[in-house]
């Protein structure tokens, strides 16, 4: 039988929660898992096995000419001296540093997670490098898996690959608990109400595009509330004007990183989500998950999570009007709401429940041991 020896590799630790609970599966089917990150794990992740055995190899998210040879060199190294029948990676940085690595040192079964495109919607000068640093990614995989539909159609619409990466049940990393992000019943909707966003607060995000939605619905809604949940993402924050808005404003309330947020979720009546780019938003699908309805941009991953005129309303990317105007639909239609309501955890549980997903997962890699 070939020897069930796996090397995942992500970035950064913090991207090892974004497996749920696929590590333990993989590990109860006779997998004997490694797992390598960017940095030591300073803290105690439930996602990580007890008998997975953690590596470290230095690596930046950043470009960083020097660090990234000397990574591949130390990558190469571990796998040398591991022979793992299957190297896999998520993550910008560590899937070039371990898909490379890998094929420089013949591990026949190379995966590639993809879990978003940094790349989608612009065309600047570093873009443009990041496809091209994506593509050599493609070309050292043996086997291509993205979070979503969406993704996969861009990844070959724009010659990343060949063919369409092939998409796992539905989608997502993970999927979503939806025992516990549950719809709050008892919440009543008055004439206050909020509108709520979890996920990072940076630009890429469309935090200004939210910032200045809410502020026009305040005219209309002198009592709502906006509740954001999240911290400021410090590689690409939203302008230090904007920031301080959000700090200060009576109405707006900023919680910073929580550990769970299903409790928030339930003090939302609708959630907006103006995110230009995505793999798929895990958020969504827990606000899909806590019964909520939706308005978002039309972003690659989003689609996949909000089916528009169903659980919630898609706009043009960057139609602030039309973001605004969504929002109004929804709050001034009680039967509307409650339809999407209902829709969005019908989805959730039909398409994304995390059991079937990460089952999914698990049975997608036990394939790539061809003697199991």
């Amino acid at each position: 039988m070939t020897q069930m020896r796996v090397l995942i590799a992500v970035t950064s630790p913090i991207s090892l929660r974004l497996f749920g609970n696929r590590l333990h599966l993989l590990v109860s089917s006779g997998i004997e898992l490694h797992l390598v990150t960017g940095e030591p794990v300073s803290e105690n992740f439930p996602e990580i096995p007890t008998s997975a055995t953690l590596h470290v190899v230095k690596m930046k998210r950043k470009v960083d000419l020097f660090g990234d040879l000397l990574a591949l060199k130390r990558f190469a190294q571990l796998t040398r001296k591991l022979r793992p029948a299957v190297v896999a990676a998520a993550t910008p940085k560590a899937s070039l540093i371990a898909i490379v690595g890998a094929r420089m040192t013949r591990v026949p079964v190379r995966v590639w997670e993809v879990w978003g495109a940094r790349w989608d919607r612009d065309t600047n000068r570093l873009n443009r490098i990041l496809k091209l640093v994506d593509r050599l990614i493609a070309r050292n995989s043996s086997h291509i898996f993205a979070v979503s539909p969406s993704l996969a159609r861009l990844m070959q619409e724009s010659g990343i690959t060949e063919e369409q990466p092939r998409v796992i049940h539905f989608g997502s990393s993970h999927g979503v608990d939806t025992s516990h992000y549950v719809p709050n019943y008892k919440k009543s909707h008055d004439q206050s109400p909020t509108l709520g966003y979890v996920g990072r607060i940076s630009q890429d995000k469309g935090i200004e595009d939210l910032h200045c939605v809410a502020l026009e619905l305040l005219e209309q809604w002198p009592a709502l509330r906006l509740l954001l949940v999240g911290e400021i993402d410090t590689t690409d924050p939203p302008p230090s004007r904007l920031v301080e808005s959000l700090t200060n404003l009576p109405w707006v309330h900023h919680t910073g990183w929580v550990k769970d947020s299903a409790l928030y979720y339930q003090e939302m009546d609708v959630f907006l989500f103006p995110s230009f780019r995505e793999g798929l938003p895990n958020a969504v699908l827990e606000a899909d998950s806590s019964g909520l309805p939706v308005v978002a941009y039309q972003a690659t991953g989003t689609v996949d999570a909000v089916e528009h005129g169903v659980n919630g309303l898609l706009v043009p990317l960057g139609d602030r009007g039309k973001l605004r105007d969504a929002v109004i639909q929804i709050l001034d239609s009680s039967e509307l709401r409650e339809i999407f309501s209902q829709q969005s955890r019908h989805l959730a549980i039909r398409k994304f429940d995390s059991t079937k997903v990460e089952d999914e997962w698990t049975k997608a890699y036990l394939e790539l041991f061809p003697d199991t």
